[in-house]
């Protein structure tokens, strides 16, 4: 889980290292969708090209942590070509 996932900005960078280099990947948006949504929701399944989808439970201030989470935040990122490292 992804306890910040929510606090991801549009523009922020995320960078994942591989064994080929490193691919950085720019947040487009976010959603807060009830948990079945995300795998049928429009703006999630036509996404950006080059998507990284990001998903985790969505746990409001407050939160009871006794309680199933009836929602997820995803973030939609996309593979920012021109920082590129290695032959990813």
């Amino acid at each position: 889980m992804f306890n910040v996932l929510k606090d991801l900005q549009p523009g922020a960078v995320a960078s994942i290292g591989t064994a080929n280099g490193t691919l950085s990947y720019i947040a487009q948006k976010s959603l807060k969708l009830n948990k079945a949504e995300y795998k049928i929701n429009d703006e999630v399944t036509n996404a950006i090209p080059n998507p990284l989808v990001l998903v985790s439970c969505y746990r409001p201030v407050g939160y009871n942590p006794d309680v199933p989470t009836v929602q997820n935040i995803v973030v939609m990122l996309q593979l920012d070509q021109e920082v590129r490292n290695g032959d990813c």
